[in-house]
């Protein structure tokens, strides 16, 4: 699985940033606290737990900062440090950008400072932020406080290569699509032409697409035991990867289970690669088109949730008044409409912004995103600090299942087992 979710304009091949996207300096947003007083010049130090490069971070943080809070200084910690080891040098970070699904590591550090008390001293407004998503952060609290702040709420997408389909004919997968449904399109492209060993789809590069789509837990929150043998979404997992990779011809030898980036952007032999949403640069003579993620028919419109890029503002800050101005104004509607104009989902409800992404990005252009606003986010589940040890067991038996060394009932058993082992001497720490 991969170990950071990679921020939306480091995922696609080439993004065309728009440079010094300026204008007139707009009034502070009505969700970015102003103080009263003059204010005192404040330095904060930014960690990255993912290389997302300069363009990102001056583009959509510190020229959005920078314009609005002039007395804020962001000092970039170089990429490459490890979080615990900051915290031992003392050099700890006051605010840590990361994906939402990578936050228990942080969390047990005991390093989030809760931001309730400082949204309500700021007197910020909840409503202007969408409700799942703070519903969602929230899940990964044992008493429900939020323990980060949004910045992005990634999009999936279906991405499939327009060659493919048109060499053998194939009709280019719709919107609404099911799992069934774009299993049978991977049946007639999984074939073997002039040498070239061509697959149909693949379920992605990690399983946890399918397992938050599924809404499948690890562990049980109150007893600490671990799901994975007994929860039946984790069977329909397993089960899915298997129908999947059982087409003729869509596994060859090989090939591996989470090789999906490689086999379509790289080597092109991957017909349907089902990702966060993304666009590559045209000059790249890669012909793609997008549509929505496959749903499973039970649970209709319905695609993956939780990747969420949020902030975290460390419980050693001194200046978390200036640390939450921060964080505020990156969700406020100016900068949200910015951003999303440049690639970057929005997390408000502020139609203006969910309507304007990707719109200064050229290879997106002609691209109908309507569809993509019927996708619903699946429903949270109880997260734990043992999801990385279970997710660890699920890798190392998935594999297995899918290789027919094992048949489902023992892979899941054993998956089952090995977690609960791990949960128990990561008790004993």
């Amino acid at each position: 699985m991969q170990k950071r979710i990679v921020f939306a304009l480091a995922i696609v091949l080439a993004f065309l940033l728009v440079a010094g996207c300026g204008g007139e300096r707009q009034p502070a947003a009505e969700n970015s606290p102003v103080a009263e007083n003059p204010p005192k010049p404040v330095k904060l130090k930014v960690f990255f737990a993912s290389n997302v490069g300069n363009d990102y971070y001056n583009t959509l943080v510190v020229e959005p900062i920078k314009k609005t809070f002039p007395h804020i200084t962001l000092e970039l910690i170089p990429f490459g440090q490890k979080l615990p080891d900051l915290l031992a040098s003392g050099n700890a970070p006051d605010l840590i950008f990361d994906g939402l699904t990578n936050l228990i590591p942080t969390l047990e550090l005991d390093v989030p400072l809760s931001l309730d008390e400082l949204a309500k001293r700021n007197k910020f407004d909840f409503s202007k932020i969408q409700p799942e998503v703070i519903k969602e952060i929230r899940s990964y609290s044992k008493t429900d406080e939020l323990l980060a702040w949004p910045q992005a709420n990634h999009w999936f997408g279906l991405h499939y290569n327009k060659d493919i389909f048109d060499l053998f004919g194939v009709p280019y997968p719709k919107e609404g699509s099911t799992w069934e449904e774009v299993m049978e399109l991977a049946a007639k492209l999984s074939r073997t032409y002039e040498g070239i060993e061509y697959r149909g789809i693949s379920p992605g590069v990690s399983h946890n697409r399918l397992s938050t789509q599924l809404s499948a837990p690890y562990a049980e929150p109150k007893t600490e035991k671990s799901m994975i043998g007994t929860h039946e979404s984790w069977r329909k997992l397993f089960q899915t990867y298997k129908d999947v990779f059982s087409i003729p011809g869509n596994y060859p030898k090989g090939a591996a289970y989470n090789d999906a980036a490689k086999a379509f952007m790289t080597e092109k032999k991957l017909a349907m690669y089902p990702h966060l949403l993304m666009f590559p640069d045209p000059k790249l003579g890669f012909n793609m088109g997008v549509t929505t993620f496959p749903f499973f028919k039970d649970k209709p419109w319905v695609g993956p949730s939780g990747f969420i890029e949020v902030i975290v503002i460390s419980k050693t800050t001194k200046n978390p008044d200036a640390a939450f101005q921060v964080v505020a104004h990156l969700t406020s509607d100016e900068v949200q409409t910015r951003n999303a104009r440049l690639g970057m989902n929005p997390v408000v409800t502020n139609s203006q912004a969910q309507m304007s992404l990707f719109a200064d990005l050229p290879a997106a252009k002609g691209t109908d995103l309507t569809p993509f606003f019927k996708m619903k986010h699946a429903e949270s589940y109880g997260k734990t600090i043992y999801d990385a040890a279970g997710s660890k067991a699920v890798i190392k038996y998935l594999q297995e299942f899918i290789d027919g060394k094992l048949d489902l009932n023992t892979a899941l058993a054993r998956a089952d087992e090995e977690t609960n082992k791990a949960i128990e001497e990561q008790k004993k720490k």
